[in-house]
Parts: C-alpha cells; sequence; structure tokens
C-alpha cells in the first residue's frame, strides 16, 4: 500500500505530510489498514489532503477507523449507507 499511497499523494498540495498522515493511519490499525484498502483513489487524495490540514480529523480516524468507511460513503453519497441527503 506505501507505493499506492505515494502516487495518490503525489498529486496533493503537500504530497510529504499526506503520504505521512496516510501512512500513520494506515498503521494506526489493521481495521484503518483495511478500510484504506478498500477506498478509491479520489477519495484517497482528498482525505490526504483534509488529514494534513485537520491533525484532529487524523486522530480521530486512528481512534475511530470504523468511520473511514463511513465517511467514504458519505462522500460518495450511496445511497442507503449515510442517511438522508440534504438539498441546499
Amino acid at each position: 500500500m506505501p507505493d499506492r499511497f505515494a502516487s495518490i499523494c503525489g498529486d496533493t498540495f503537500a504530497p510529504a505530510l499526506a503520504l505521512r498522515a496516510l501512512g500513520y493511519l494506515a498503521e494506526s490499525s489493521p481495521l484503518a489498514r483495511e478500510s484504506l484498502g478498500a477506498c478509491t483513489q479520489v477519495f484517497l487524495k482528498h482525505l490526504s489532503e483534509l488529514l494534513v490540514i485537520s491533525p484532529p480529523m487524523l486522530d480521530s480516524l486512528a481512534r475511530h477507523p470504523e468511520w473511514i468507511a463511513t465517511l467514504q460513503s458519505r462522500v460518495e453519497g450511496r445511497e442507503g449507507d449515510c442517511g438522508a441527503k440534504r438539498e441546499f
């Protein structure tokens, strides 16, 4: 997975920081590693950028790796996985 993360993070605004954040999250637990492995490249790119600008989000996801799949479902708007959709 490190090679996959490196190629994804290379397109972010802070490649080294993004790679370090994803690596830290992947090493935090087996569930986190498995969840990240199931994520799309686009989602991982955006997640890695979020983790760089929000260290509290990185800490929260490391403590609650089950949130990774929930977050991906919400971002990608899968029906039935994320509750009600909001219209703005």
